[in-house]
């Protein structure tokens, strides 16, 4: 991971199918144009807007069932051009925005 990208990883207490809606439900949310979805391997890519300061990002989503039924998700937010100014906080920013409005479809606190 570089300069110009950003990962988190989190655990939910719901099943793979009910995250992956609910990621699918939170882009919408935020503005996030869905770039490619798949419902068979749970890999959603996202397209971010250009803003001000940046060309726009790509938001990769995984996501694993794990242990008693749990799902984890890895968000990797990476910038569309290499190295920007504001591209770390920037893409630390895509995904918080993300995980903040899908939570609201899982009923969790962020």
């Amino acid at each position: 991971m570089g300069l110009s990208s950003s990962a988190s990883n989190l655990v939910y207490n719901q099943s793979i199918d009910v995250v992956y809606n609910a990621i699918l439900n939170g882009a919408q949310v935020v503005k996030y144009k869905v770039a490619s979805a798949d419902p068979i391997n749970h890999i959603i890519c996202l397209s971010v807007p250009i803003s001000l300061f940046t060309w726009g990002e790509k938001l990769t989503v995984n996501l694993y069932t794990i242990n008693d039924g749990r799902t984890s998700v890895i968000f990797n937010s990476e910038s569309n051009l290499g190295i920007e100014i504001a591209a770390s906080s920037r893409n630390k920013k895509n995904i918080d925005k993300l995980i903040k409005a899908m939570s609201n479809f899982l009923n969790v606190q962020v």
